[in-house]
């Protein structure tokens, strides 16, 4: 068996705010673990005999989906020919670290199994380029606006699950407030802005938000265009996850009605940044988003397109859409038919002396009284006892 060549780190390199993220040292850990098992030339299987696991555990440590003890996690690098000192105690300390409870478990009663993974690592990334179709991202989302989101879903959720929910996404937020935040990219579609989610009062809240939120360095922001979204065909929203380390795969998280996929497969993940990358370079230029900002914008790697004339900037769509949107909103209430209901002045047939009495037919307008199909119609005479 052939001993591993010794090195200052087993790492390609240092982890930094990685290390704070348990469920993503547990995805390097085993992925590293899987790396001294090929090279010690050793099947899944052979470790499981030769150190007495159980059938399969080497594979789940391997995957990230098994807390590795330290017990164990000694026994496989003796098996793996692991002896440096140094390096069993740096890969020891991560172990430890790896076994804490994530943040995220305290929410574990309104988050869904197949949310997780993507709350669990996009910490964790250097990059979070993410793309929405109807809202606006949940990263860059208001208290308020969260709240009308979050209560328009499918099914009936209860006060408290719904407070849980917004708690989620702004703890999710706070993430951005670090000193090692992940850059944010972000790419919402037009008609987001157009669309009253919460009512006027809380969409002009949430876009001041997002003009406040470019004012960061870390954060972009992006208004992709109806014809733009028409021609490049995305339908639902994604979220991908850019990692500095080369020990943790890149990861592309695509939202369903019911469901999501979270894959770490590269054909996959390719696909999507691609998809991404035509986006952001057709979308407007976040340059373009203050007056006084286009001249320090950090330049974006790709080409973007430039503001046709006539378009308005985000900043200016702010002051320039909204009003009109609440103008509309509150102006199509008032047109709105509502079906209104007309007291007849008459007294009531039963309430008529004669009986077999009737109203006479109402003309096409202006009646206040109205036939009985239901009945043969009487003779259109004055009621004989005066009533009518």
């Amino acid at each position: 068996m052939a001993a591993a060549e010794p090195s200052p780190s087993l790492f390609v390199r240092p982890l930094g705010a990685v290390e704070n993220n348990p469920t993503a040292l547990r995805l390097i850990l085993g992925g590293k673990l899987r790396q001294l098992r090929v090279n010690a030339g050793l099947d899944p299987a052979d470790v499981d005999t030769r150190l007495g696991f159980s059938r399969s555990k080497t594979s789940r440590i391997e995957l990230g989906r098994h807390g590795c003890k330290p017990a164990d996690a000694m026994a496989l690098l003796g098996l793996y020919g692991v002896e440096a000192e140094e390096q069993v105690a740096e890969f020891m300390r991560l172990v430890s670290q790896s076994r804490q409870t994530d943040w995220w478990r305290s929410f574990s009663d309104v988050l869904s199994d197949f949310f997780a993974p993507l709350v669990a690592l996009e910490g964790a990334a250097a990059t979070i380029r993410t793309y929405e179709p109807f809202y606006v991202p949940g990263l860059l989302q208001t208290p308020a606006y969260t709240d009308a989101v979050v209560r328009s879903g499918p099914g009936h959720l209860l006060a408290h699950e719904v407070q849980r929910r917004v708690a989620l996404r702004q703890e999710r937020q706070r993430q951005l407030d670090q000193p090692d935040a992940p850059r944010l990219w972000a790419v919402i579609d037009e008609s987001v802005l157009m669309r009253s989610v919460g009512g006027p009062h809380v969409m002009r809240e949430q876009l001041l938000h997002l003009v406040s939120m470019m004012e960061r360095p870390r954060v972009t922001l992006q208004v992709a265009p109806l014809e733009v979204t028409a021609s490049v065909g995305v339908g639902t929203g994604v979220t991908y996850l850019r990692f500095a380390l080369g020990d943790l795969k890149d990861a592309v998280y695509v939202e369903h009605l019911t469901d999501s996929t979270f894959s770490q497969k590269p054909r996959a993940v390719e696909q999507y940044r691609d998809m991404l990358d035509r986006l952001g370079a057709c979308a407007h230029a976040p340059a373009v988003a203050g007056a006084d900002r286009a001249a320090h914008q950090e330049p974006l790697t790709r080409p973007v397109r430039r503001l046709r004339p006539g378009e308005l900037p985000l900043g200016q769509l702010t002051a320039a859409v909204l009003p009109r949107c609440a103008a509309r909103t509150t102006a199509g209430a008032r047109r709105r038919p509502t079906r209104s209901i007309r007291r007849c002045a008459a007294p009531a047939p039963d309430r008529c002396p004669d009986a077999r009495w009737r109203p006479p037919p109402a003309p096409a307008r202006g009646s206040p009284c109205r036939p009985d199909t239901r009945r043969p119609r009487a003779p259109r005479a004055p009621c004989p006892s005066g009533c009518g």
